[in-house]
């Protein structure tokens, strides 16, 4: 069955450059929020992995950087299960210029 829907669904891709665009990714230093932010440096966007352990955060950082040949990758503390790292980050969030977010849901 697999196979057969793989003959219908074809493979996600963009080449939408992102040049001078700014991309907040929650969830961004493991599955698809790190395949997301790998798409997006590969593409020029400036990619800010918002994440609560910022040692994972940092390997995916550098993983990142190699995979895409973007430096414009970096980390930021974001735990959003505490209200005052939500502030923290929506401060700083808010002295830059944001203009892409992305993230994950979790039901």
């Amino acid at each position: 069955m697999q196979a057969l829907r793989n003959l219908f669904r074809a493979p996600w891709s963009s080449d939408v450059k992102l040049d001078g665009q700014t991309a907040v990714i929650t969830g961004a230093n493991t599955g698809i929020g790190k395949e997301t932010a790998i798409d997006l440096a590969k593409r020029g966007a400036r990619v800010i992995l918002a994440c609560r352990d910022m040692e994972k955060a940092q390997a995916a950082v550098t993983e990142i950087i190699e995979s895409s040949g973007n430096d414009s990758v970096v980390c930021m503390k974001l735990d959003l299960s505490d209200c005052k790292s939500i502030r923290e980050f929506a401060e700083e969030i808010n002295k830059s210029k944001l203009t892409c977010l992305f993230g994950k849901i979790k039901h």
